[in-house]
């Protein structure tokens, strides 16, 4: 037996049918009346819950939040609850013990490795945000802010720098004519302002050009020239 709300992802003819074909009794609960689906009513809540803060952790904007309510069922049906205390729910799919060893942080610094290059001057990696892992294997799936305006890419060869990016993006865009960026401008903006782990945090990374024709190379001088 099944039991839900009356939304109407659950009362429509497909569900009905398929519920009709698997021998499934679908039962309802009064309207504005949660009580009678307590258990989901919790569960929802214990999600959201996580979700909201390892969203509001990663300093990521609103729009990411079902990429971060997918990573929380991904971790929570590897491990052990209150109801489950000897078996997690993967394993009873699968029949095989989980490991969270892969695991990293939500928005976390990733650069998935590219497949395909160019020249041997190319970049080999792109630059990106850990968003989540696929279901069926070690896959992540990474955000790339850069790329298109904003995409999803599933990788298997990648590297992941655990740091959480110092500034909050914005969640909403002014309609001046003096700021006009996007989200995905402001979420390119992190990756231009981390600092390095041990460094000051005053330390300036976009220097201006020196004025003048002359072009600065004063990082010459440190090299050392072979005979």
């Amino acid at each position: 037996m099944i039991r839900s709300d009356e939304g109407t992802e659950y009362i429509n003819k497909q569900s009905k049918e398929y519920f009709s074909s698997k021998g499934i009794i679908h039962g309802t609960s009064a309207p504005y009346v949660p009580q009678q689906n307590g258990r989901i009513e919790r569960t929802m809540r214990t999600l959201q819950g996580l979700a909201r803060a390892i969203l509001s952790q990663s300093r990521l904007p609103l729009k990411f939040w079902e990429d971060a309510l997918l990573f929380v069922c991904y971790v929570l049906n590897r491990t052990l609850n209150t109801r489950n205390t000897e078996m997690t729910a993967y394993e009873m799919v699968r029949k095989r013990k989980p490991t969270l060893q892969h695991v990293k942080l939500f928005g976390c610094i990733a650069t998935p490795l590219k497949s395909k290059v160019g020249t041997k001057w190319d970049e080999r990696a792109g630059e990106g945000i850990l968003v989540g892992y696929v279901e069926t294997g070690k896959n992540v799936i990474i955000y790339l802010p850069d790329y298109k305006n904003g995409t999803y890419v599933t990788v298997k060869h990648y590297d992941i720098l655990e740091k959480i990016p110092q500034r909050r993006i914005a969640t909403t865009t002014t309609s001046s004519s003096t700021n006009n960026s996007t989200m995905e401008d402001e979420i390119l903006e992190i990756f231009k302002e981390r600092i390095p782990a041990g460094e000051n945090n005053d330390r300036v990374l976009d220097t201006p050009e020196p004025e003048g024709s002359v072009q600065n190379l004063s990082w010459a001088e440190d090299m050392e020239l072979e005979d």
